[in-house]
This record gives structure tokens, sequence and C-alpha cells, in this order.
């Protein structure tokens, strides 16, 4: 009786652990997917392509789950699984391959690693052989296995829902990704060296080797994120200076609006005295002393800059404020009467940095050639910004953007980048063309 008790426990312990497993296979496969992908569009929009890319996908599940009848852990596997999604999602998704390689192989390859531990520390407890643990299949297996398992659906369960369809892992350089790769690589390396000689060998793992195991651990997984802690700690660091420039530029804006205030007010109590000393030379009869008066108020009025109006007070502020400091520049402006589809902030932001740009590139030039064209139209529903400025010397190009030609380049080249991202954030384009010394900047939005 007592053996058929055991017998019937191991059954029911290897039916409960093997579904753990395979319904482990199920939510990391479809979490892994979307966590790599985010929101990145197919390559070929049609249902079809859906139905082949997810079929392909199951296809390669299965395999793990077949593959989950002979073992309890095969780090193999991981790697392979990990290529096959990762070439899968290259294949039908638009995106940057060293992107989807990085967010790929840092949820697999840190599974394995957690696996690997876990499955390493349970043939400790148990006194038996690592390869016999992991050979052994679903026969009693640990409870601290299957609160692994447990741990990692809730966990990648949780990481899609948070993440609400978004990658979890996103950087504006794609650069980045490719550095952060390597680190996986050396992480992997890393794994294979300490881990995985215990794997192919068949002694009882004691106390010394399950600390050196866990130590591998935390060496296979501090790698990637202290490198995006790291390179998050730039990111904010570059993210408080955009936002000095924005503030800057905003402050800039309300200078410019109490200047108007103030103007108004001055114009409105001089208008009071003005208009009396009018009516005084109209009641007495001098009519020609008031046609002279208002002779040299028209004259005075036409020397003074007309606005540039094109129907948002954020873009005629901003326009005509640049105007005006910008001495010795030959203005061409074409506008038609139209509004900014964005918030006020972010247009103050974007016309003020793309105006600085131009007015910076032009004051190195000889005084004949300083000229800024700027066009603003409203064509089909869609906003259409153009501008457009010669330059001096060479610029460099970088992930799509231009550097700065300052030396301090910390506090300089931010402009572009800002503009760059309140286009993305409205869903809009932006394109840069550089031939014949003349640099020119277009910016294409949905008008609401």
């Amino acid at each position: 009786m007592k053996a058929y008790a055991a017998l019937r426990k191991g059954e029911i312990s290897m039916s409960l652990g093997h579904g753990l497993r395979i319904l482990e296979i199920i939510i990391t496969t479809y979490c892994g997917i979307k966590l790599t992908v985010g929101k990145e569009k197919m390559r070929w929009d049609s249902k079809a392509a859906r139905w082949i890319f997810w079929v392909l996908v199951w296809m390669t599940a299965a395999m793990s789950v077949v593959n989950s009848k002979l073992t309890t852990y095969s780090p193999i596997e991981y790697v392979v699984v990990a290529i096959c999604y990762f070439i899968l999602c290259e294949i039908f998704f638009r995106g940057n391959i060293w992107e989807f390689a990085a967010r790929n192989f840092i949820f697999w390859f840190h599974l394995s690693y957690l696996k690997g531990f876990i499955v390493y520390l349970c043939a400790g407890i148990r006194n038996t052989a690592f390869i016999q643990y992991v050979l052994g299949r679903w026969e009693d297996i640990h409870w601290i296995h299957a609160a692994e398992m447990l741990l990692v659906i809730v966990v990648s369960m949780m990481l899609c829902w948070k993440g609400k369809g978004r990658s979890f892992l996103k950087f504006e350089n794609k650069n980045v990704y490719k550095l952060l790769d390597l680190v996986i690589l050396a992480e992997l390396f890393l794994f294979d060296q300490i881990i995985m000689p215990n794997v192919r060998l068949r002694y009882i793992p004691g106390n010394i080797d399950i600390h050196v195991a866990l130590l591998g651990l935390l060496l296979c997984g501090s790698g990637v994120y202290i490198f995006i802690i790291t390179k998050s700690y730039t990111d904010m660091k570059y993210q408080k200076q955009m936002v000095q420039k924005n503030y800057d530029i905003v402050h800039q804006q309300y200078l410019l609006l109490n200047d108007r205030y103030e103007e108004k007010r001055r114009q409105m109590h001089d208008s009071i005295h003005q208009n009396a000393l009018l009516a005084e030379y109209i009641k007495s009869g001098q009519y020609e002393r008031a046609l002279e008066y208002l002779s040299e108020r028209k004259a005075i009025l036409n020397k003074q800059k007309v606005p540039v109006y094109t129907g948002d007070p954020v873009m005629d502020c901003m326009m005509d404020y640049k105007m005006h400091i910008s001495k010795g520049v030959h203005w061409e402006i074409d506008c038609d009467i139209c509004s900014s589809p964005m918030e006020q902030n972010d247009t103050c932001v974007l016309l003020g940095n793309l105006l600085d740009n131009a007015i910076e590139a032009v004051m190195e030039l000889e005084p004949k050639m300083r000229r800024i064209r700027v066009s603003i139209k409203s064509v089909n529903g869609m906003f259409l910004l153009r501008v457009v400025n010669p330059y001096l010397g060479r610029r460099r190009k970088r992930n799509g953007l231009y550097e700065t030609t300052k030396r301090d380049k910390a506090l300089h080249g931010l402009g572009l980048k800002s503009v760059a991202g309140i286009v993305s954030l409205a869903e809009g384009e932006m394109r840069i063309e550089d031939s014949g010394n003349e640099f020119a900047v277009f910016i294409t939005l949905n008008s609401k």
C-alpha cells in the first residue's frame, strides 16, 4: 500500500508539474512575442500573414512541449527557441533588427538563467545529481521548482498587461541595442562557463556549488540591468537638458507676451491723449493740422514691424519675436491662415527650436547671405511646416539626426532632437534635406 501511495503521489505530481510547464510555455511564448515586437506593424498587412506567423510560433512552442516530456530543463532548448522567435519576428514585423534581438534574447536567456539555477538548487536539496534531476522528468518535482514556474507565468503576464502592447525596452538611439546585444552575448558565455559545466557532470551539488551557481546567476543577470540603469541615467540627464531648453523657450514666449501686453497698455494710454488732440483740432476747425497729424501717425505705424499672422497666436508671437531679435537676417515668409494641431507648449518649443537653429546657422555667414525661409501651410487636412536656411561648413549626421557644430555638445545639438521627439509624439513625420549648403527641415502633421 505504501508503494502504491508513493507511486500514486508521483503520478499526480508528474501530471500537475507537466501541466504547469505546458502552461508556462504557452504564456511565455505569447508574452515574449508581444514584448519583442511591441507595437511594430507587420510587413504584410493581411490575415494570411498573421495566421502564418502565429502558426509558426505555436509550432515552435509545440517542440518545447514535446521536449518537456523528456526533460525538466534544457538550456539548449531556450537558445533554439529564442533564435527561432527572433527570426520570425524579424521576417514578419517591421523594426530594427538589433532592437528585436535585444528584447527577445533578454527575455528568453534570463528565463533560462533563472530556471537553470532553480533546477540546480532543487537537485542539491534532493541530494541528487543535476543531470539526474533534469532527466527525472516531472516525477515528484520540488515545490520550489513549481513556485518558479508560477512566478514566471505571473510576471510574464504582468509585463504584458502593464506594457499594454508596448515593448518593455525602448531607446531612442538605435546603436544602444548593438551594445546591449554584446552584453547579452557576454552573459550567455558566462552562463556557459559557470552553470553548464555542472550540468554535464554527474556529481551531487553541495552548498558551495549552489552558492557559486547563485553568484553565476547574479553575474549573468546583472550585466544587462547595469547597462540599462546606466543608459537610463544618461537619458534622464539628457531629458533634463531638454526640459531646461524647452523651459527657456517657453520663458522667452512669456516675456514676449508680457512685453506685448505692456506695449498695448502704453499704446492705449497714449491713444487717449492723441485722440484728445485730434478732437481739439477738428473742434477748432484746424482740419489741415488734423490731416497732418494723422499722416504723421500713419508714417509711425508703417515703420513698426507688422506681425506675421497665421491664425495661431503662439506661432505669430514666436515668429515675430525671432524676427525681432535676429538683426540683419532677411526673412521670407509664406504662411496660410491655419492653426497648429499641437498643444501650445509643443508648438512653441518646436517652432522656437527650428528658428533658433536657423538663426544660429545664418549668423555665421556674410550679412548678404543671411536669409531664412519659413513656410506654414494647411493642405488637405495636413499641417505643413518648412524652415530653410543656408549654412557654412559641413554637417555631420548620426543616428538620423545632425550633430551640432558647437564645441559644447552637452548644451547644444538638443534642438533637432527635441523637435523629433515632439513630432514623434504627435505621430507626424520629420524630414531633413541637406544639399548645396542649404539646410531644410520639413514637418508634416495631421490637422485636428
